[in-house]
């Protein structure tokens, strides 16, 4: 109950945390790539954490490295999620962090007046949610340290946002170097991320 209370706190922070950076950023234009990568990447943290909390990713997450940690035995991982999820909560689950990564991506861009390959930049950000899934179970077996199970909990949201960020390639709209591959891309992602709502 405590580091369900703990986890609940840390996040609440985090979100208040890059939602003051967003507000203070927002004052400023950024006027080189660290600045857009550092602003974009905030957005993008923000609506993983967002899209995780909508489908219940934590919680998930959370039981996730449990198994890994050696807390819970694999016939019990699989006779929780037999019990809570059905066939089609995994896919849920999956992209739930991505999604919101690419939803936080494309309105930080609106407001910075940004461009870039959202549908790599979503794609990648899946790739991110498994790959933290992947690389959070290696760190906990590799050394046996529960007191990590938390933060693996968090590194899918982390490795989503940042996949994201970086496949976006966010280039200025006035930018001669935007490419008609990466705008055209942008009016049909953002279809096919509404078309998502879960």
């Amino acid at each position: 109950m405590i580091q369900k209370v703990f986890q609940v706190f840390l996040i609440v922070s985090i979100g208040i945390v890059l939602t003051g950076t967003l507000n203070t950023s927002a004052q400023n234009q950024p006027s080189n790539d660290n600045g857009e990568f550092a602003v974009l990447f905030s957005g993008a943290v923000l609506g993983a954490t967002l899209g995780a909390l909508s489908v219940g990713f934590f919680e998930f997450s959370s039981e996730w490295a449990s198994y890994c940690s050696g807390k819970l035995s694999a016939q019990e991982l699989v006779k929780r999620h037999e019990e809570r999820y059905t066939s089609w909560s995994f896919p849920s689950l999956m992209l739930g962090p991505a999604v919101g990564a690419a939803a936080g991506i494309v309105v930080v861009s609106q407001f910075y007046g940004l461009e870039g390959n959202i549908g790599r930049g979503f794609a990648r950000g899946v790739v991110g949610v498994g790959a933290g899934l992947g690389a959070g179970c290696f760190l906990l077996r590799a050394t046996k340290w529960s007191a990590l199970e938390f933060i693996v909990t968090v590194l899918p949201i982390g490795w989503a946002a940042f996949g994201a960020v970086d496949s976006y390639n966010a280039q200025s709209r006035s930018s001669p170097h935007m490419s008609d591959e990466q705008a055209s891309s942008l009016p049909s992602m953002s279809l096919t991320l509404w078309s998502l709502r879960f």
